[in-house]
């Protein structure tokens, strides 16, 4: 019998998880319900309510981008830029021109990059070379100041920074923790006990109030006896 898997998308009040007053935070995906999309590993564009169009192409050997994200204003795209090097850089993209400015990342890993309300862009970055370089940074679109946050690491942030969703040692995509500014634990927004069940794609709302992530399962019985918080 063939197994069939279960993707649900879940909405967590963060309400229930922190005061609300500490939530003042906004993020922008695009104009006119336009989203940054990767039409394939190697093509980045955007996607409206009537077509796609593309930006940039990356045509070297073993080149690919990964996790698109719009700046606040829609005009800008971040995305990381993977390039055959044990770690991969940070590229904005023109979402009208499709320009590109690369960013180095000084030999970090950069992932799940997304701007802030200041115009710097903050991603979680691993260091090959050397373990202790591993954490959430900031750096100017420039180039210019970068810096680390906290060690950990941080899947989505609010574009304040004030809050994160991270995950804890027990195993990826098993639970998700919200982090405050300093990238201690708050909470946890939801885990799962079954190996084969996995949360993924956390994102925050406009408002910062809610969180969508992706829920995957193999069978509806196993969803529910994952701890999931009701929605506020």
């Amino acid at each position: 019998m063939s197994r069939k898997v279960l993707l649900a998308f879940l909405l967590i009040g963060l309400s229930a998880l922190v005061p609300s007053s500490a939530l003042a935070a906004y993020t922008y995906p695009g104009k006119n319900g336009t989203i940054a999309a990767l039409l394939n590993q190697k093509t980045l564009g955007t996607c409206g309510p009537k077509r796609c169009k593309v930006l940039v192409q990356d045509h070297g050997r073993g080149n690919f981008f990964d996790s698109p994200s719009f700046s606040r204003d829609g005009k800008k795209i971040v995305v990381s830029e993977y390039f055959g090097a044990p770690w991969n850089d940070l590229a904005v993209v023109d979402a009208s021109s499709g320009q590109v400015n690369r960013i180095s990342t000084h030999k970090l890993s950069a992932t799940f990059p997304t701007f802030l309300s200041d115009g710097r862009i903050l991603f979680s970055g691993h260091g090959y070379s050397d373990d202790n370089r591993d954490g959430v940074y900031v750096v100017r679109r420039d180039g210019s100041g970068q810096h680390r946050l906290f060690a950990g690491f941080q899947f989505a942030a609010t574009p304040d920074a004030g809050h994160f969703v991270g995950w804890d040692k027990s195993g990826f995509g098993r639970k998700l923790l919200l982090l405050n500014a300093k990238g201690k634990r708050v909470n946890v927004i939801a885990s799962v006990r079954n190996r084969e069940n996995s949360l993924n794609g956390p994102a925050f709302s406009p408002n910062g109030r809610k969180i969508c992530l992706l829920y995957t399962s193999p069978s509806p019985r196993d969803r529910t006896r994952s701890r999931m918080p009701s929605s506020a």
